[in-house]
């Protein structure tokens, strides 16, 4: 078989397969991996046909032959993916144990969580390409143009600043995409910019209670906000108060302040993150020294909002770069 006559025999053979899979004809779906075995035998074609193959077997209540032909994706496990090897043995698994009508929630929704995860996604489209027979019309996960946000409201600059406090177990992203904050709470997430903040909390306990499909992190559309170093906070603060040497002094002040009490804790105030414990002991020992300054109160209201707003400006532009 020549060049030409393999493209054509190869092309063939991709409209009849979704012809057969229009059909949802398991039978014939068989008898096209196995000719596409026969004509193109290279690794990625059988790392491709073998989960497809055992899937319509599965399909067609032929457990034993399905897991049986399954077990051979791990002949060439050498020059697979493992998490993608992985997906693909789960995948048709799923099939193997239990026949489609006595699916419950955990094998519907980890149908749906790949469905929406990107580097699952393709596989699940490509072994189920009757998903939507199953799990209702979900949309798969399609790459997504790289969105660049312009505009960032108060709102959100609030929302991010506010987030940069997080503790470690706190997962508070940054959705590009939708120019949102968005908290990872048990794999759903919630909006922290949503008009209803209550309905919000409903709708999460509510995913949460009926196990609904989870929402997967996806890279390069959700970014953990980082964490605000208070010596970070301090310096843009330093920045806007330059032009005042009273305030610089009070900087050096609430340095060693913190250094006193936070000594027995850390080593050095590099370490403290600016956090609402942090900002509450900053904001009484600035009323203190305002009290015994004179200064103008709407300049230093300035100064304080202008921090906040810079340092969240800084993150959201470096971000949307």
């Amino acid at each position: 078989m020549n060049e030409d006559e393999l493209y054509q025999r190869l092309k063939d053979i991709d409209e009849n397969e979704n012809k057969l899979k229009t059909e949802r004809d398991f039978i014939g779906l068989i008898k096209v991996f196995d000719e596409s075995l026969e004509v193109y035998d290279s690794i990625d074609n059988f790392s491709r046909r073998i989960p497809q193959k055992a899937y319509c077997l599965a399909r067609l209540g032929r457990n034993d032959e399905a897991q049986s032909i399954l077990e051979r994706v791990r002949e060439f496990a050498f020059f697979e993916d493992e998490d993608e090897l992985f997906r693909k043995v789960t995948l048709v698994s799923l099939f193997i144990s239990t026949d489609v009508s006595d699916f419950g929630l955990m094998q519907i929704n980890t149908i749906k969580s790949w469905l929406k995860d990107p580097k699952a996604s393709k596989q699940v489209t490509e072994i189920i390409f009757d998903y939507k027979d199953i799990v209702g019309n979900i949309e798969p996960f399609e790459p997504r143009n790289e969105v660049k946000q312009t505009f960032f409201s108060d709102e959100l600059q609030n929302c991010v600043f506010a987030a940069m406090g997080r503790n470690d177990e706190d997962m508070i992203y940054y959705n590009r995409e939708t120019n949102d904050v968005q908290q990872h709470v048990q794999g759903y997430l919630s909006s922290h910019m949503a008009e209803d903040s209550s309905y919000e909390n409903r709708k999460l306990a509510d995913r949460i209670m009926s196990s609904d499909a989870s929402d997967p992190i996806v890279e390069g559309v959700h970014f953990l906000i980082r964490r605000l170093l208070l010596v970070d906070y301090l310096e843009e603060f330093s920045v806007l108060s330059s032009s005042y040497d009273a305030l610089l002094d009070f900087v050096s002040e609430f340095e060693q302040h913190i250094s006193n009490e936070y000594g027995d804790m850390i080593n050095s105030i590099d370490e403290l993150v600016f956090n609402n414990s942090i900002e509450t002991i900053l904001l009484q020992q600035l009323d203190k020294w305002f009290q015994s300054n004179e200064f103008d109160l709407d300049t230093l209201k300035d100064i304080l909002s202008q921090t906040r707003k810079n340092v969240a400006l800084d993150y959201l532009c470096d971000i949307n770069e």
